[in-house]
Parts: C-alpha cells; structure tokens; sequence
C-alpha cells in the first residue's frame, strides 16, 4: 500500500523551499531601491521658489529687493564675502531610498545641497544672484563604511556647491552677516 502526504505536510513541504528561496534571493540582490522624489532636509528655508528673473512675481529677483529684506525671508547668511557685498545660502536635499539587506544599512540613495550666491550694489540692493547644485550618489552608504555622520556628508555636499559658486566674484567663506548696513 502507498503512504499518502496529508495536506499540512504537503504544504509545508513546499512552501518552506519556496520561502528559503525568496528569502534567499532577497539578500543576493544587494540593494533594494524606492525612488522617493527629491526633497529638502534640515530646518533651513528652501530659496530656490523665492528666485526668479526681473520679469516674476518672486521676490527674490535682481534689482527689487534688498539685503535686509533677503535676510528677513531668509534669515542670517551662513555665508559671505569679505567685503560683504556677496552673501550665501544653502539647503541639503536627499533623493531616493535605497536598503542594503546583506549591509544592515538603509538610507538615502542621494544626498546633494543646493547654494545661492547673492551679489549686492554699493546700496545693498541685489545686482545677481546665481545658483548651484551638487549632487552625491551613494555617500551615504560610504560614510556609513567610514563611521561618519549624515551630517557630514550633508555639510559636505553644502561645502562643495558653495566652492562651485566661488568662480565667480569675491570668495564666499562661512560666517554669515548678522547685521546690515544701510538698505
């Protein structure tokens, strides 16, 4: 006579294959990623809707707005030139989701920052304004290799879209203006 499986063991018998399988290809595919859109990260204003050519409605726009009214919106320069006619704002921004199961690490796929060098006349009324963007792929993984901060990956990000913007006019170096001159 021939033994017959009951259901439950059937079913154990073939989902438990099936399960070690998935969960096994779950590790060798290295990284799992969610394209989560890009946003902004830390507490600081985001300037970039505010920009916009002469012709906008934005505020920030060249030759309609002063320096104390950018420091208003904005609040005190993180950075500034040292004849203070140039100042300096940053935002950190992240974009995607990536998990590295055989890593135990999770985090954001990219990290970047965007900067916006602010040029003011003899008045301190905006003359130009021009923007950066730099953008990190994986640093954060490798940070997290290294044993470093989010952080600083982030303040690195700002460091280096500030440095794209120091070709340009007197060098921007950190340590903003806390009050203003005139207009």
């Amino acid at each position: 006579m021939k033994h017959r499986t009951s259901p439950p063991k059937l079913r154990r018998r073939i989902i438990l294959p099936i399960f070690l399988a998935l969960v096994g290809a779950f590790f060798l595919i290295g990284c799992i990623y969610l394209p989560i859109p890009e946003h902004k990260v830390g507490a600081e204003p985001d300037f970039r809707p505010m920009l916009g050519d002469e012709n906008s409605a934005r505020p920030i726009r060249n030759g309609a707005i002063t320096r104390a009214q950018i420091m208003q919106r904005l609040g005190p320069p993180p950075f500034r030139s040292a004849d203070g006619r140039a100042i300096g704002y940053t935002i950190s921004t992240e974009t995607g989701f990536a998990i590295w199961p055989t890593c135990f690490f999770a985090g954001p796929d990219q990290s970047g920052a965007y900067a916006v060098r602010l040029d003011f006349d003899e008045h301190g009324i905006l003359k130009n304004w021009k923007l950066a963007h730099y953008q990190d792929r994986f640093g954060n993984f490798a940070l997290s290799l290294a044993n470093e901060s989010e952080q600083a990956l982030l303040h690195n990000a700002a460091a280096m879209a500030i440095e794209q913007l120091n070709g340009e006019g007197p060098k921007l170096v950190s340590g903003g203006i806390l009050a203003t001159k005139g207009p």
